[in-house]
């Protein structure tokens, strides 16, 4: 029966074949036991198999369709880095915490904005994973504060004069 196969597999007429790379006999074995053919994509590289008794090539005209459909959405979808807008490579997970804190303080905005269901749809996926807890965000807060206002004072003491 493997001769039949190859004998369809090498007849292959259709305009659809052309989406995929040359036929092979597969070691998949039909329900009556015959080896079917293998007919792998070009685009993804996923082998289907069909029986040597299907002439049909709806199956494959439909996973062409299929593929290159997902490649003209993975196209259309565009990184922030790719229209020009910089600043937006990766995130290391280590600085998810202190970049929580730092936009909470110089936005003046609660904890809570950053859990809130539409500011999470805007936010990066490695700082959704390593979201802070609220007590990490607030005692950040505060130490970032207190340095501050360390340094503040340093600098007001060392300074000769009034100020205006």
């Amino acid at each position: 029966m493997s001769e039949k196969a190859q004998r369809v597999a090498a007849t292959g007429l259709s305009s659809s074949y052309n989406s995929y790379l040359p036929q092979a006999l597969s070691t998949q074995l039909n329900k009556h036991g015959w080896r079917m053919i293998a007919y792998a994509c070009k685009m993804c590289g996923v082998k289907i198999n069909r029986p040597t008794s299907d002439s049909s090539c709806s199956n494959l005209i439909k996973h062409a369709s299929n593929c290159l459909w997902k490649q003209s959405e993975s196209r259309s979808i565009e990184s922030l880095a790719a229209v020009g807008i910089g600043g937006t490579g990766d995130i290391d997970p280590r600085e998810v915490p202190q970049l929580c804190a730092v936009w909470c303080a110089e936005a003046a905005r609660p904890f809570t904005t950053l859990v809130d269901a539409s500011h999470r749809a805007i936010l990066h996926p490695t700082v959704l994973k390593n979201l802070p807890a609220r007590r990490t965000v607030l005692k950040d807060i505060h130490m970032m504060y207190s340095g501050i206002q360390q340094s503040l004072k340093s600098v007001l003491n060392e300074h000769q004069g009034a100020l205006y």
